[in-house]
């Protein structure tokens, strides 16, 4: 999540690559998540991700990276205990990794989920809610959770696109996030008519391939909090 003006990134989304190719294409998880979800891999994709970002992590450096992971995830089981483990004894580490919860029509258990991102937030790690607005249960997840970060649907900026009506609606999302989550970020930019029209509805952090020079990491906007 990146500003709008040249600031350094909120974080980066860590993205899985193909193998083998010269120029690997990321892949998109809404075209695997379905076929992992029918074949009940979902926890363990995500545990193997989360693996996987926590090894980028540790070449150093001072990159922040963004696990995105399924709401079926968000609960303390042996791995995750294990991981936060180890989250205690790095600090520096945990202080880089930001845990974004994937909202979905139905939540598990919502005590473990708070227990959940309670824990995280205590090793020293970040908790984003994504895709807010596009499905029930992200409102009962921001207020559970707690967040650090809430990332808009892209569906508000592309109705904010089309009238005034959308536009009021992407305002309106924007005041009622800050009542849950000190860093707001509106998903989904692809144009510069995009900036403009997220920026004017109040906008601090942005994200999307429409945002220059930051690889579509979210970005602040002018004027805007770490």
């Amino acid at each position: 999540a990146q500003a709008a003006a040249c600031a350094a990134p909120l974080y980066h989304e860590a993205r899985f690559h193909t193998e083998g190719e010269p120029h690997a294409a990321s892949l998109r998880s809404e075209l695997f998540m379905p076929c992992l979800q029918r074949l009940g891999l979902v926890r363990t994709f995500d545990h193997l991700a989360a693996g996987c970002v926590v090894r980028q992590l540790r070449l150093g450096g001072t990159v922040r990276l963004g696990l995105s992971i399924s709401a079926q995830s968000a609960r303390r089981d042996h791995w995750w205990a294990s991981l936060m483990v180890l989250l205690r004894r790095e600090p520096e580490l945990a202080a880089r990794l930001v845990v974004e919860i994937t909202g979905e029509p139905t939540l598990p258990d919502l005590d473990s989920v708070r227990d959940f991102c309670l824990q995280l937030q205590l090793c020293g790690c970040r908790v984003a809610i994504k895709h807010f607005g596009g499905d029930s249960g992200n409102l009962a997840a921001a207020k559970v959770c707690r967040p650090d970060i809430i990332k808009l649907d892209p569906v508000f900026i592309r109705r904010a696109r089309e009238d005034r009506f959308g536009r009021e609606l992407l305002e309106e999302m924007l005041a009622l996030c800050g009542s849950f989550a000190p860093s707001i970020v509106v998903d989904g930019i692809e144009r510069e008519e995009d900036i403009r029209v997220a920026l004017e509805a109040g906008a601090e952090w942005l994200q999307g391939c429409g945002v220059p020079l930051h690889d579509g990491a979210p970005a602040r906007g002018p004027g805007g909090r770490a």
